[in-house]
């Protein structure tokens, strides 16, 4: 991740597990303490799993990985936050979202242009687990 865009109200996000728009496992990152966090989106409902945490630093190394029914988030190689959930077992499609506002859905709510990836690897491993680590060099931007 090149840039944390600041403001907690157009976050960025990692997803996988996508299996369509209802259904997909995501970590919320925001600048600030105590603003990012693990959901899961079952049904077209989304719901926190574990406990908030602070935003990595501007120029960290980030990755979500889902293994079975385990859900990761590492920072720098180290271990930021996990969660267990077995409502979406199957492999599905990896990637990254940006804006959403605080529910993660709302739709009138903008990207913003600060928010830079570096690149994105995405790799489908045996047994439907996925390891995503963004690595884009390009702003993600949108219209709001």
């Amino acid at each position: 991740m090149v840039t944390l865009a600041s403001g907690t109200d157009d976050p960025m996000y990692l997803l996988v597990r996508i299996q369509d728009q209802e259904n997909m496992y995501a970590i919320r990152l925001n600048e600030g303490t105590g603003t990012c966090q693990l959901y899961k989106k079952v049904t077209g409902t989304w719901t926190a799993l574990g406990s908030t945490f602070n935003a990595p630093a501007d120029g960290s190394v980030i990755k979500l990985e889902i293994i079975g029914t385990t859900l990761k988030f590492y920072d720098d190689g180290s271990e930021a936050a996990s969660a267990s959930d077995s409502d979406i077992s199957s492999a599905g499609k990896g990637g990254i979202a940006s804006g959403g506002g605080a529910e993660l859905v709302n739709s009138s709510d903008d990207m913003n242009a600060g928010n830079l990836w570096d690149s994105l690897t995405i790799t489908e491993q045996a047994g439907g687990a996925a390891v995503v680590i963004p690595t884009l060099n390009l702003p993600l931007m949108g219209v709001g």
